[in-house]
């Protein structure tokens, strides 16, 4: 699905009002079944009294998704060969 710059611009605004909390990651857009909305992804789940988060940003509906712990990987799970020297 392809996104407008507003929903773009609205989700770079929102990630910059964010981004000095402790649990925060990342704001990803995403399509529902009402057009699109704004999620907010978490490290940790955010304190009962956090109130920094909107509702709605721009218009667009915001939903937090708490992501645990991330762990880098290679494709297919395995570790790329070495290119030997020529």
């Amino acid at each position: 699905m392809a996104y407008d710059e507003r929903t773009k611009q609205a989700a770079l605004r929102l990630g910059e009002r964010l981004s000095g909390k402790p649990w925060y990651a990342s704001v990803g857009i995403a399509g529902n079944d009402n057009g699109v909305e704004l999620i907010v992804y978490s490290r940790r789940r955010l304190p009962k009294d956090e109130t920094a988060v909107p509702e709605t940003w721009d218009g667009l509906p915001v939903r937090v998704r708490t992501m645990g712990t991330v762990v880098p990987g290679s494709a297919g799970g395995r570790r790329p060969k070495a290119r030997s020297a020529r």
